[in-house]
């Protein structure tokens, strides 16, 4: 399983064994645990990691001042996550980190999905 550090998402990471392939229902209860557990997950990856996986992100901001991953081809105020400034606060179960803007200098800011 796969999960993001800012989100709610979770996918499967391609498997395929050769035999003793794990069944649906596994996967789907696998799932279901990573998702009811997504906080005690991330706690455990940061410690264990000490990465957010968004190095070289590109994000943008919106009107609001919301800073989020920005999709392909975004028009608008973007910026890429610096190298190594994520940090995850378990107890606010938030990102933050370090983001450099196309014109607009460095700023520290909370990443959302």
């Amino acid at each position: 399983m796969e999960f993001s550090m800012i989100s709610q998402d979770i996918s499967l990471i391609d498997i395929k064994p050769k035999r003793n392939a794990p069944s649906f229902p596994l996967i789907n209860a696998l799932a279901n645990q990573v998702l009811a557990n997504l906080g005690t997950c991330r706690e455990t990856w940061w410690s264990t990691m000490g990465s957010v996986c968004l190095d070289n992100k590109h994000v943008i901001k919106s009107k609001s001042g919301r800073v989020s991953l920005a999709p392909q081809n975004t028009v608008g105020l973007t910026g890429k996550v610096m190298l190594k400034t994520g940090v995850y606060d378990p107890v606010k179960d938030e990102v933050n980190a370090m983001v450099s803007w196309k014109g607009s200098g460095v700023t520290s800011e909370k990443i959302e999905g």
